[in-house]
């Protein structure tokens, strides 16, 4: 049966959201169609005294739906009750029985009281979704300036002419962050506006995924466009508890442990127990120095595998910041090269040897002697030029090898 009356019915009689305009937050000012973030659903509402009305919300589990408390208040609407389904398609035109998805439980943060901080609400579906991953939440903090792309079904302009119900997404860059929340966007030309509360905006994380960093809860100008979300990092007790709770781990790579599995869950070499592992895929051991990853600075110890960004001994270098043994050492020829502590040659690499406690060339060796030779390879110099002078004439990023 197709229910294209219902997606007219629920735009004609979703209500604003109660209290004074600057407040409202609901659609996507200054973005596109987004219709392949199928973890963002629609989230519709309604209320036992007859009242309608829309959300946004992700999918963080196969169960469970993450939006904004004042969606699911029936409080708000003067009402005792609500009923709740979510629907993932692009747009709410031509809608089938098949698409809406019910909600059997709903569990709001403990301290909601309104828009804001604690503004959370997990939903309980009555059946797993197949075929769409959830989402990563964040568990670091946002940062000013940080760039994110915030996504909804909510309308395009404050116009009183409505287009919700359409998946929407726009880039932006945080301007502010609070202590429990942070805002982005500009007025009247990008952010949020009716329809977008309980949406996602995601975060690159440094190990190359996105997660989901906030809430969308409220807007400050009734212009629509810059908007506020709850932060995730600071409500993770809350999410964590009633997640557990509304749709327990698996023994499935889903990001969440479950002990006991055979063989074990791979989300289980991964968990905040003190121990820094590597991952059995794209994700990042919480215990795990946060710059393990490729992002171009260079975390010489306490990484399950060498960091990438870290220079090699024997590699030129201008700092010790910048090798993976943390020491930058002057060679007679006039250049620097990466090397480590040491007590014995066994702890060198690359053919050095322990010489006073560091790791260098053996006597006689490429990086001992009189006046440099040219560099082979992508290095070379040009014919007559000190190496130390054609050093400083190469990018930072093809610093030569010692050893060439």
């Amino acid at each position: 049966m197709r229910v294209g009356l219902l997606g007219c019915l629920l735009l004609a009689c979703a209500p604003a959201l109660p209290g004074d305009s600057s407040t409202r937050a609901d659609a996507i000012l200054g973005g596109a169609n987004d219709p392949n973030s199928t973890s963002v659903f629609f989230v519709i509402s309604t209320f036992n005294n007859g009242q309608q009305g829309f959300c946004t919300g992700t999918l963080i589990s196969p169960r469970v739906i993450l939006t904004a408390g004042h969606c699911v208040d029936p409080a708000r609407e003067g009402a005792q009750s609500v009923m709740v389904r979510v629907m993932n398609e692009p747009d709410d035109t031509m809608l089938m029985m098949s698409d809406l998805r019910n909600v059997v439980q709903i569990r709001r943060h403990p301290g909601y009281s309104g828009q804001g901080a604690n503004d959370l609400a997990l939903l309980q579906l009555e059946n797993a979704i197949g075929g769409v991953t959830p989402e990563l939440i964040a568990r670091s903090a946002p940062a000013a300036n940080a760039p994110i792309r915030v996504v909804g079904y909510g309308r395009t302009s404050p116009s009183g002419a409505s287009d919700s119900g359409t998946r929407r997404a726009v880039s932006t860059t945080i301007s502010r962050v609070m202590s429990e929340t942070f805002e982005f966007g500009r007025a009247g030309a990008l952010g949020i506006c009716a329809g977008d509360s309980g949406g996602p905006t995601f975060w690159r994380a440094p190990d190359g995924r996105d997660r989901v960093i906030g809430v969308h809860s409220y807007g400050t100008t009734n212009q629509c466009g810059v908007g506020g979300d709850v932060r995730v990092d600071a409500e993770l007790a809350f999410i964590d508890a009633t997640l557990n709770q509304f749709d327990p781990p698996s023994c499935a790579a889903d990001g969440r442990c479950q002990l006991g599995c055979t063989p074990q869950d791979p989300d289980c070499t991964c968990v905040a127990d003190g121990r820094c592992e590597a991952c059995a895929d794209s994700r990042v051991d919480p215990d795990c120095p946060a710059n393990c990853v490729a992002n171009g600075v260079c975390q010489s110890a306490g990484c399950p595998t060498p960091d990438t960004d870290c220079l090699l001994d024997g590699d030129v270098c201008a700092a010790p910041s910048e090798c993976a043994g943390d020491r930058c050492l002057a060679d007679p020829r006039g250049f620097q090269f990466c090397s480590r502590a040491c007590t014995s040659d066994a702890a060198c690499t690359r053919e050095m040897v322990c010489v006073e406690g560091s790791c260098r060339a053996a006597a006689g060796g490429p990086m001992t002697g009189g006046p440099a030779d040219d560099v082979r390879g992508g290095c070379s110099t040009a014919a007559g030029l000190p190496l130390a002078a054609a050093l400083l004439l190469l990018p930072r990023r093809r610093r030569c090898s010692t050893r060439g």
